[in-house]
């Protein structure tokens, strides 16, 4: 004891806080957490979704020979569209109205629905799967919890989670606009659509992304530190009883 007198007395001697005690004791509780497997790696795709895109939204494509009616009035030609599906080869008849179906009635549709508007389709399709498929993705890119942290390090980690969720929820957003502008030139071939530049901050993620596997870093570290640790921790706070 009077060796650890003589410590309290040596000029530059700082008695622990109620804060830092408090630490010093649950660090003494703490047992050896398992090692975090793995690394926190997020791509962002918007941009090559968009590059694919931008050329589909804004391609001016024309009927073969235009039905006016149908080009007035995006809702009834997507209402066409979907009913030919219904009736080509299936019916004779008009299942809304019962009237016998005209019998050029293919060739006309087919001259105003052309085969480039088909294409068009086809193309816009595929790009909304990608993107589905990428909104779909942003929940599963952090699957690390405070709970594999070291409690110094599981309250950074809890801050920058946070962050980095609100990040990814702006480049949500601005997937949502993608698809959003896909499904209306879908809807309307005919009728280019443009497209809003995107609000969301790609270093940002980046930078949560690499903060949090700094800390993977630092706390598999501690594993082999913990018991080094605990000892200084109860030096420390028996110096801090002596004081």
């Amino acid at each position: 004891i009077r060796r650890d007198i003589a410590s309290t007395k040596k000029p530059g001697f700082t008695a622990l806080a109620s804060e830092q005690q408090a630490d010093k004791l649950t660090l003494l509780k703490q047992e050896a957490l398992p090692d975090i497997t793995g690394a926190l790696a997020i791509t962002l795709k918007l941009e090559s979704l968009t590059a694919a895109a931008e050329p589909l939204l804004s391609k001016a494509i024309t009927p073969t020979k235009a039905i006016e009616e149908l080009l007035k009035d995006s809702a009834l030609q997507l209402w066409v569209k979907q009913g030919m599906g219904h009736h080509r080869e299936k019916r004779r008849t008009c299942a809304f109205c019962r009237q016998d179906l005209p019998h050029d009635i293919w060739q006309v549709l087919d001259e105003h629905f052309s085969k480039e508007s088909g294409d068009l389709e086809v193309a816009l399709d595929s790009v909304i799967t990608s993107v589905t498929n990428e909104i779909d993705t942003i929940a599963e890119h952090n699957s690390f919890t405070g709970a594999q942290f070291y409690a110094d390090e599981r309250t950074k980690f809890e801050a920058s989670s946070k962050a980095l969720s609100q990040a990814l929820a702006v480049y949500k957003k601005d997937l949502e606009t993608l698809k959003k502008a896909l499904e209306t030139r879908k809807n309307n071939l005919f009728q280019p659509v443009s497209l809003k530049a995107p609000a969301h901050d790609a270093e940002e993620v980046g930078k949560h992304v690499a903060a949090i596997n700094v800390l993977i870093g630092i706390s598999n570290g501690k594993t082999f530190t913990l018991e080094k640790d605990k000892t200084a921790a109860r030096d420390a706070l028996r110096l801090a009883d002596v004081f």
